[in-house]
Parts: C-alpha cells; structure tokens; sequence
C-alpha cells in the first residue's frame, strides 16, 4: 500500500530495461521506477535508489544493430582482443586451450540451423553432417568443422612428438577459428561499411550527372546498384 508520501509514485510494468527501485522514506514500499534524467536523458537516480540493470539487458556485439550498447574508438579495440586472442595462458595449459577451442567449434556446430536435426553424437549422422556443412564452404560451420579437424591433428602430433607437424596444425586451427570469429561477430559490420561506401558512390555520380538527359546511363547506374531503388 502506498502513503500520501508515495500515492504519486507507480511501478513501471517493463523491467526488461534499466531501472531504479526506490524505498518511500515514510511507509517503505519499494517501487520500480524509469524516470527520464536531466534534459530528458538517461535514468533519474536520487540518493537511497538502487540501479538494476536486468539479466541479458546489456549486450556486447560489434554490429550496433545487434548489440545493446555503443563502443567508443578503444572499446572496440578491446572488444577484437576479447573475441581474436582471448586468454593467450602458458605451454603447461595446452592441453586446456585444446579443449577450449574444441568446445567453441562444437557449440557452433551444435546451435547450427542448419544440422539442428541430425544427432551429432550418433556415428550415423556423421555423413549427412559433413555432405551439409562441404555444399558451402563459406560457412561457420565449415571453419569450425576445420576447428576440429586441425585440433586433433594437433593431438596427434604430439603423441608423435612431431613438433612441426604440430606447429603446422596449431596454426591452421587458429585460422580457421579467426574465420569464425569474422562470421559471427564482424561479417555484417563490414558488409554494411561496404554498402554505405557503395551508396556514396551512387550520389557522387548523381551529384556530378544531375544535367545528363542520357536514359541508358541512368538505367546503367541503377542496374549497377539496384538496393538504391528498395
């Protein structure tokens, strides 16, 4: 129940963004409120307010379309260095990197739309896996096939203590997971900086062809680049 301190006071209903939880000085009901801060922006917080911030709210991608936050110049850095090097630890974990990067290769395979009815323990659906992942070669799941495969290529050659065979497979396996790293977290963030250069270029020769009457060029340019028109 509220008091005449608080009456004024009511709790937001969607609390699947920030907000505050302020206790009333007088009755001490707690209520959840999103009020608008100074000049309208942010989150008002007074003294005594607990900011919650809800579980999955805040989420980190390098496609701002994906992401629930903005990186500044440096935080993008960070962010490549956290998905690329990750934790880089000493000769005596390798064994542990191993079966880190096994697992990270085998959780794409897992959540893949595309073998999501196939059985990935069963020896039986093994080849009708690989038949899916080899039509296209482009896939992250075709770079994290090569993960696995490189892994225990890597495997091998230390219980043959073939140390360059082993350097050899280390590196193609972390190639091949550098390529998943790029499908999943930065393809289409370059595909849009190459779409944006694309329409730049599309009014520049506007821009510089404002006066041609020709028609066959103008059906050239917009031929050439038809996502103009959508």
């Amino acid at each position: 129940m509220s008091c005449k301190a608080c009456k004024h006071l009511v709790d937001i209903e969607n609390l699947s963004s920030p907000y505050v939880v302020r206790s009333c000085a007088e009755c001490g009901r707690s209520i959840n409120l999103r009020e608008p801060g100074d000049n309208g922006r942010g989150i008002k917080i007074v003294r005594g307010d607990q900011l919650v911030f809800p579980n999955g709210w805040l989420q980190i991608a390098a496609n701002p379309l994906k992401g629930s936050g903005r990186f500044f110049k440096s935080g993008l850095g960070w962010f490549a260095k956290l998905i690329f090097v990750e934790d880089i630890k000493s000769e005596s974990d390798l064994d542990d990197l191993l079966a880190g990067t096994e697992k990270y290769a085998d959780e794409i395979l897992r959540d893949s739309e595309i073998l999501k009815d196939l059985d990935l323990d069963s020896e039986a659906d093994g080849p009708a896996g690989y038949e899916r992942i080899q039509q296209d070669q482009s896939t992250k799941e075709w770079w994290a096939l090569l993960v696995g495969t490189f892994n225990a290529v890597v495997r091998d050659a230390i219980q043959e203590n073939n140390a360059r065979k082993a350097a050899w497979a280390m590196r193609a396996s972390e190639r091949a997971r550098a390529m998943c790293v790029f499908k999943i977290h930065l393809e289409e963030v370059v595909w849009m900086g190459h779409s944006a250069s694309r329409l730049v270029d599309v009014i520049k020769t506007w821009r510089g062809n404002k006066t041609n009457p020709q028609e066959e060029f103008w059906q050239q340019v917009f031929k050439e680049n038809p996502y103009v028109l959508t």
